[in-house]
């Protein structure tokens, strides 16, 4: 059976438009990951139109590719070592209260904030793994951070997680990192040689940019405190000397519609050619090219549809056209159906 989003429609009978309830204008293409897993994401064609080129990427291309990295680009074993956030987390976590809940008065700010997300970690210990993604938009701007090392808390708190000593990537990380967890920041800025209009819009990215790193570096500490006090039951610090945070030098795009290709393209480079050290000056300009990113889109989009190819073959999802000549046959006009194969019924969508 396929999935479809429907909008109003008008049916051409015989030279006059009469209303019909359905049009499939937005079929959904996969769910991935596809069921019995939990939490999959529906893709539709709307999401796969924003990898075209000049388009901003939405919050399911970005949610799908990196759930899609953690889950098929690594072994089980690395992927549960590895969490990655809804897009929409860090925005709930960091939302103002116009209207506190019941039961939250006396709570303190990072309480509050805590309490509104307290159940996307359900079934969850954030301090068993080795790598936290977090995809932040603001202001229409895609950028990044990664909490590297926070299983390094429950070691130093005399919590033996049962690590195993074999070299995989993550592992790899662990073995070459400080002794403390760390946040880093990546902020995928305009590298092009600006005009005078869009100075101001590099302008306002730079202060974005500064801005958000301060709240990051703020948040995502008394975060942690809070869920360590949830998970574990005790009080520990995540401020500073305990938890560091800087942004590393990274490629930058080279236009303002590419932030969500570069934000993806830190994970996945992230994932599979991991810095060798961490350090306030760490350089990862040469990370990866210019010409990587340029393929990002076309790869992804050629990803989807291989996606439902697969889904489609597996469970024989009609075409969007079978699919409305069902809704006719079964709920709408099945007394118009004649008319219909004849061509002298044509369905025209209102916008």
């Amino acid at each position: 059976m396929a999935w479809c989003h429907f909008r109003p429609l008008l049916i051409l009978i015989d030279g006059k438009l009469q209303p019909s309830l359905f049009s499939p204008s937005l079929c959904r293409l996969v769910v991935y990951p596809p069921p019995p897993a939990k939490g999959g994401i529906a893709i539709t064609e709307d999401d796969l139109n924003c990898l075209e080129e000049g388009e901003f990427l939405n919050d399911v291309i970005i949610d799908f590719y990196l759930r899609y990295l953690v889950c098929e680009q690594h072994e089980k074993e690395d992927a549960s070592k590895c969490h990655v956030f809804s897009s929409f987390f860090f925005k709930r976590l960091t939302q103002k209260d116009h209207r506190r809940l019941p039961g939250t008065t006396d709570l303190s700010i990072q309480e509050r904030r805590h309490s509104r997300v307290k159940t996307w970690t359900r079934g969850v210990n954030l301090f068993e793994k080795e790598l936290i993604f977090v995809p932040i938009n603001q202001m229409a701007h895609w950028y990044l951070a990664v909490i590297c090392f926070p299983a390094k808390i429950s070691q130093t708190s005399g919590l033996d997680l049962q690590l195993n000593g074999r070299r995989n990537s993550v592992e790899y990380l662990c073995d070459q990192s400080p002794p403390n967890p760390m946040s880093l920041f990546y902020f995928p800025e305009s590298s092009k040689q600006l005009s005078r209009w869009s100075q101001s819009i590099g302008n306002l990215e730079n202060r974005c940019g500064a801005r958000a790193k301060c709240h990051l570096f703020s948040v995502n500490p008394r975060y942690l405190q809070e869920e360590w006090k949830v998970k574990m039951g005790s009080e520990q610090s995540f401020g500073n000397g305990v938890m560091d945070g800087w942004s590393p030098i990274v490629p930058k795009q080279d236009n303002y519609t590419d932030c969500g290709i570069f934000l993806l393209q830190y994970v996945e480079s992230f994932l599979k050619d991991p810095p060798q050290s961490f350090h306030r000056s760490m350089d990862l300009n040469g990370w990866f090219s210019q010409r990587t990113v340029k393929r990002k889109r076309r790869q992804i989009k050629r990803l989807i549809l291989r996606l439902h190819s697969t889904h489609k073959m597996n469970k024989q999802i009609p075409s969007p056209r079978t699919w409305l000549m069902h809704i006719l046959n079964s709920f709408i006009l099945p007394d118009l159906l004649p008319s219909l194969l004849e061509g002298r019924i044509f369905a025209c969508s209102c916008r």
